[in-house]
């Protein structure tokens, strides 16, 4: 993935991502990167996939194909606790007023 840097180094970094369960493709060839000091959002309406996203960068599902790498290294086959000790991290937040609906967002340092 080519850098078109504005801010820094390249943190993150996920290429052709994708995850099926059974017959169904919930990520399809997701590929995007981020990097330092600069803020990226997943956004999309129930059912899009932005849950599963979030578990495949954090390690709690294994990708159908695609990789990941964090600061230059390999994330691909790294347990959550392993992916956590790299200062990668998911954390979760309350709910959306009125509506019921709650937040998630990866974390890393």
């Amino acid at each position: 993935m080519k850098d078109t840097a504005l801010s820094g180094a390249t943190l993150l970094e996920i290429e052709g991502l994708s995850k099926n369960f059974g017959g169904v493709r919930a990520v399809d060839e997701l590929s995007f990167f981020v990097q330092q000091g600069l803020i990226k959002a997943i956004i999309g309406p129930n059912g899009a996939g932005k849950t599963t996203v979030f578990n495949l960068l954090s390690g709690l599902l294994e990708p159908t194909r695609g990789t990941k790498r964090f600061k230059g290294k390999s994330c691909d086959g790294l347990k959550p606790h392993e992916i956590a000790a790299l200062s990668f991290k998911m954390s979760w937040w309350g709910d959306t007023p009125g509506r019921g609906e709650s937040s998630s967002g990866l974390v890393w340092a």
